[in-house]
C-alpha cells in the first residue's frame, strides 16, 4: 500500500480547489500516479505536483491529467474554468517592475523577482547558473527550470544557490531568504521578525536614489530590487 497523499497546500482558495478536483478525478479513476503517468506520458512526480496545490500547473498538464483519468467533456470544461480562476488568483506582478525584495511576501512576487533578476544579468543558461553555483548538484537545472516556469516553488536552499549564482552579495542574500519565509510560511503560524535594517538601505520603501550601489531601480524612481549583482 502506498503512502497517503500529503494534504493539499492552500496558497489560494482557487489553487487548492483545482488540486482537490484533480485528486478527486484520480481517486474516482482508481489510478496511482505511476499508472496515470503511463496513460499521459508525464512523470508521476510532475502529476503529483500538479495536484499538490503548491503552484498552478500549466494548462496542458492539467488537461493531460484529467484526460488520463477518463474525464468527459463537461469535466474537462470544468477543470479549465478552475485552472483559469487559479491562475488569475496567483497572477504575479510585472517581471519588469517587481516589488522590492524586502517587501515581497507572496509566492507570485518572489517568482517575479527571480525572473527579473535572471533577466537583468543577461539570462544566462541554466547550465551556466549551475556552474556558477558550484557545479553539479548545487543548483539542479531541471528543478530550476520548473521553478522559473512556475510549476513548483523554490526551496530555500535552491533560492540561496540561485541568487548566489546570479551574483547577489552575501549581505543582500538575507533579504531573499526573508522573502521566502514570508511567502511560504503559513499566515496562521507565522512569527514575523523584522529584518535588521541594513545601513546601506535606510529607505525601507525604495526611496533611495537609483544610483545606490547594489540596487536596481527603474528610471522613474520606483522601488529598487535589492540584491541585484553589483556592477564591476
Amino acid at each position: 500500500m502506498g503512502r497517503p497523499e500529503r494534504p493539499v497546500t492552500e496558497r489560494t482558495k482557487e489553487s487548492a480547489a483545482l488540486a482537490q478536483y484533480l485528486r478527486q478525478l484520480r481517486r474516482r479513476a482508481g489510478l496511482t500516479y505511476s499508472q496515470l503517468g503511463a496513460a499521459t506520458g508525464l512523470t508521476a512526480s510532475r502529476l503529483s505536483r500538479a495536484a499538490s496545490g503548491e503552484a498552478v500547473p500549466p494548462l496542458e498538464v492539467v488537461e493531460a491529467y484529467v484526460r488520463g483519468c477518463g474525464a468527459d467533456k463537461k469535466e474537462l470544461a470544468a477543470v479549465r474554468t478552475r485552472w483559469r480562476a487559479a491562475r488569475q488568483a496567483e497572477a504575479p506582478p510585472p517581471v519588469d517592475r517587481p516589488r522590492d525584495i524586502r517587501l515581497v511576501d507572496t509566492p507570485s512576487e518572489l517568482w517575479a523577482a527571480m525572473v527579473h533578476l535572471h533577466r537583468r544579468i543577461g539570462r544566462p543558461s541554466l547550465r551556466q547558473l549551475e556552474k556558477r553555483a558550484g557545479g553539479l548538484g548545487q543548483l539542479p537545472r531541471s528543478t530550476l527550470n520548473l521553478v522559473l516556469r512556475r510549476e513548483m516553488p523554490p526551496s530555500p536552499v535552491l533560492l540561496d544557490a540561485f541568487v548566489r549564482a546570479c551574483g547577489v552579495p552575501a549581505a543582500d542574500a538575507v533579504h531573499w531568504a526573508g522573502a521566502w519565509s514570508r511567502a511560504y510560511t503559513p499566515r496562521s503560524s507565522a512569527v514575523i521578525h523584522p529584518e535588521p535594517r541594513d545601513a546601506r538601505f535606510p529607505h525601507p520603501r525604495g526611496s533611495a536614489p537609483a544610483t545606490r550601489r547594489g540596487t536596481l531601480a527603474a528610471a522613474d524612481g520606483t522601488a529598487p530590487l535589492v540584491g541585484s549583482p553589483r556592477p564591476d
